[in-house]
């Protein structure tokens, strides 16, 4: 993870509970160097059943030999990644069902549908053979399509179509981006 301040830390993902909501995970490395021996994060979110919000919770323990200097330069990152979610979820509330992040279902079956039909139209797209233009075209129309994992049920699509098309339409187009424009490939869709 790369911060605004051009820290960039590897992480290790240690805990996903789907049931209880949380996300935890412990600090590998850090570039600069963190003087602490060690650091665990946990997210926690929890349903506001009155205003059919999302309260997420974010905890971090570290070890005894952190300095306040730490401390508080792990609050900074906090609040730094506190904004860059409230700006994805503003700019994507469309997708995710909703504005301001409320989840909304009706909004939600629609975003995922319109993934759907994007998803499709691009697979069908990129089948045949394709020149430079195209190829272009298509990799732009490709990087607009999320690659946060989407809940395909929310359309009432089966999960593995969705993988399977995607997938897919990466390594078709890969194929077409390589061979046309010698770029790398490029990310899988539906990953983070």
């Amino acid at each position: 993870m790369t911060y605004k301040d051009q820290t960039v830390q590897r992480l290790k993902l240690t805990e996903i509970s789907d049931a209880a909501y949380t996300l935890s995970w412990d600090l590998i490395e850090s570039t600069p160097a963190v003087e602490v021996m060690s650091v665990a994060h946990t997210l926690r979110l929890r349903r506001v059943t009155t205003t059919s919000q999302t309260f997420i919770e974010w905890t971090s323990d570290f070890s005894k030999d952190a300095s306040h200097n730490v401390i508080e330069d792990a609050r900074f990152k906090q609040r730094d990644n506190f904004s860059f979610l409230a700006k994805a979820v503003q700019n994507k509330g469309r997708i995710i069902g909703g504005p301001a992040g409320v989840f909304n279902p009706a909004a939600a079956k629609a975003g995922v549908e319109k993934i759907w039909q994007q998803l499709q139209d691009l697979h069908k797209s990129v089948q045949g053979e394709l020149n430079q233009d195209q190829t272009k075209a298509a990799v732009d129309q490709y990087l607009q399509l999320p690659t946060f994992q989407i809940n395909w049920a929310i359309a009432g699509l089966n999960a593995d179509q969705g993988r399977t098309l995607a997938d897919e339409t990466h390594a078709k187009l890969s194929a077409h981006h390589t061979r046309l424009l010698g770029a790398a490939n490029l990310p899988k869709l539906f990953q983070a």
